[in-house]
């Protein structure tokens, strides 16, 4: 194979990489919400790859719990998704400038756990969560 052929399939396979998505970036492939026992909710998100960068905020006015995915993007058919369970009203996924932002809207917020699982962010949220309370302070363990 010569050098020519070499840069041609080189231009080619990267013409088919779509703008603004680069090798490293994770798309959300699913979601699934799990109601527990009590007051708990198991939230699922399914990427892709393993996300590589999660940062969690926590907004007041209204009350919502935002997961920034770094270099994220959705692939699902629905980008606001109705909960109205355990609190949570809505989840609203969309990219925000490099980064594909999961916010939860709750009627107030709850004690939550974020773990990651493989290619999945579990999202444990609800009375007696040991993680993060309700204002983003760490949670002591009990």
């Amino acid at each position: 194979m010569t050098i020519r052929m070499v840069k041609k399939l080189m231009c080619l396979a990267l013409s088919i990489i779509p703008l603004g998505q680069g090798l490293a970036a994770v798309s959300l492939e699913q979601v699934r919400v799990n109601p527990l026992a009590g007051d708990q909710l198991m939230l699922e998100l399914e990427f892709d790859a393993p996300p590589v960068a999660v940062t969690e905020l926590v907004r007041q006015q209204p009350e919502r719990l935002v997961l920034q995915i770094a270099d994220g993007y959705s692939a699902l058919k629905e980008n606001i998704i109705p909960i109205e369970r355990q609190g949570v009203g809505v989840i609203d996924v969309r990219r925000v400038g490099d980064n594909l932002e999961v916010a939860l809207g709750m009627e107030q917020m709850q004690a939550y756990r974020l773990q990651r699982d493989g290619n999945r962010l579990l999202l444990l949220l609800g009375e007696g969560v040991s993680g993060m309370d309700g204002s983003g302070a760490r949670c002591r363990r009990g």
